[in-house]
């Protein structure tokens, strides 16, 4: 009776430790000019933030990223059901939406390393970086942000999913490099929360587009 009593403990104990987290991570965000060639360095740096914040929302198998620019705040929101991601500025009538099953370039090289020498508010991390046809991506990330995978299977759109089969886990640093997107992200705020439904539901929009991404 004590042996079985034991195991059951133990077995609880690992289906606490895998929660799926929920709640807010905030990101100090360093942005910089992807493609001088195509966007002049002295008009990109001038109509934009090149350091914000922006805080990702995440409950289940649905996020919400709200980031902190030129005085907007600008939303990406992911809707599972629709298999859609919305951009949009807050209080704005006008969005835009991706299909999160599509990938918009290819995974060439995936490089993973297992270490304890990346430490990052407090946690020791792991890394994965993947090579693309066109660019570079790196993640580090601990274990204890747990985030089942299969809630995202559908999500190939900037390699999400992809990410979380190897990981199971929210990253706290993502480094990205393409020619359409260069940023830093560095988590400075974990929040273990519960957040309403309400929070991810989708406005309505008097006009509402595909991306062409």
């Amino acid at each position: 009776m004590k042996k079985a009593t034991l195991i059951l403990l133990i077995l609880l104990g690992i289906n606490c430790s895998a929660q799926n987290f929920e709640g807010i991570i905030t990101y100090k965000v360093q942005y910089s000019n992807p493609n001088s060639k195509i966007v002049s360095d002295s008009i990109f740096y001038s109509n934009t933030d090149t350091t914000y914040i922006e805080k990702h929302y995440f409950k289940g198998n649905k996020y919400k990223f709200v980031a902190e620019i030129n005085e907007k705040k600008e939303i990406e929101l992911y809707n599972p059901n629709e298999n859609r991601i919305y951009t949009y500025s807050e209080n704005d009538d006008f969005a835009s939406w991706t299909d999160s099953t599509k990938r918009i370039d290819e995974i060439v090289q995936v490089v993973k390393r297992d270490t304890t020498k990346i430490e990052h508010l407090g946690k020791k991390c792991s890394a994965v970086g993947f090579q693309l046809n066109t660019g570079q991506i790196f993640f580090a990330y601990s274990n204890e942000l747990f985030l089942n995978a299969e809630l995202y299977k559908n999500h190939k759109y900037d390699f999400w999913y992809d990410y979380l089969s190897i990981t199971n886990s929210i990253p706290l640093i993502m480094k990205i490099n393409t020619p359409w997107n260069k940023r830093t992200l560095k988590a400075i705020k974990i929040e273990r929360t519960e957040i309403s439904e309400d929070e991810f539901q989708v406005p309505s929009f008097e006009t509402l587009i595909e991306s062409v991404n």
